[in-house]
């Protein structure tokens, strides 16, 4: 039997997903369906419930799963004393957002064994059957291309 921690069982990892990131439910929508959920199993006479009672525990479960272990961040941004009289309400606040160091994520997953052989990480130029430029992922960006694809000045004379 396979340990889906924090999950229950590999059926609430799949809702999780599900929810979370396939279809991006939210939490409003996600806790309505809870109630569908527990409300049927209740007609079914089941001793059962939903799989998740309300959207937080969707969220803090996902957010409890310990693989790695790159803490949350939180960065304060706002427009200072640049502001102009006439500036909209929103340009007035303060925001939070919420990251984890991309450093540290990315190390932890090219030291994951899940993901050996799972991703090609060398930068590439993708292409259409009509020659168009496919933009797929971040190593078929510019920038991937670039840090890896530049003239070699001092290479000449290996011609």
């Amino acid at each position: 039997d396979e340990d889906w921690s924090p999950f229950t069982n590999q059926a609430n990892f799949l809702l999780a997903d599900f929810l979370f990131r396939k279809v991006e439910m939210s939490g409003s929508d996600i806790d309505f369906l809870m109630e569908l959920w527990a409300f049927r199993m209740q007609q079914l006479s089941e001793a059962a419930s939903s799989p998740f009672i309300l959207h937080n525990i969707v969220y803090s479960t996902i957010d409890s799963i310990c693989q790695g272990d790159v803490p949350w961040e939180c960065l304060s941004v706002d427009l200072g004393e640049t502001i102009a009289d006439d500036a909209p309400s929103w340009a007035v606040g303060s925001y939070q957002v919420w990251y984890r160091n991309p450093d540290a994520v990315i190390k932890n997953m090219l030291n994951n064994p899940d993901f050996h052989q799972q991703f090609d990480y060398a930068p590439h130029v993708s292409k259409d059957c009509h020659g168009q430029r496919k933009w797929q992922n971040f190593m078929s960006g510019n920038y991937a291309w670039h840090q890896c694809v530049s003239p070699c000045t001092s290479c000449a004379s290996f011609n």
